[in-house]
Parts: structure tokens; sequence; C-alpha cells
């Protein structure tokens, strides 16, 4: 091998560092790097959310009826 090709093999070298299992609930939920952390939120998260924007939803829709109709 020549002193170039040892240089290019040298500069290719990426070191990854992996971000403690800790480390990653600083960042947003898109910059997670374990994905499995990443759909386990997403799916928690939704379990909450979906059901709570329903009846947020049906008490601004009731309201409305109730002070058009009475």
């Amino acid at each position: 091998m020549t002193e170039d090709n040892k240089n290019t093999e040298k500069q290719c070298d990426i070191h990854v560092v992996r971000r403690s299992f800790f480390d990653e609930f600083n960042y947003p939920l898109d910059k997670v790097e374990r994905k499995w952390l990443r759909r386990t939120v997403t799916v928690i998260l939704s379990l909450f959310i979906m059901p709570i924007g329903a009846v947020i939803g049906l008490c601004e829709m009731t309201s409305k009826w109730y002070n058009r109709c009475w």
C-alpha cells in the first residue's frame, strides 16, 4: 500500500460515539438514535394525546351547541 492510500483510509475512518440511554432524553424525539425508544415513546404519547384531544373537541362542540341553542 502506498502512503496516499494509507492517508485516505485514515481520513475515511468515522468514529461513531453512541449517546448513553439517559442522554437520549435531552434530544428532540426526531433526533433520538435508538429507534425502539422513539417508536415506544410515539405509541405511548399517541395513546394519551388522541383521547384527550377527542374529549377536548367534544367539550368545545358541546359548549358551542349549547350556547347557540339556549
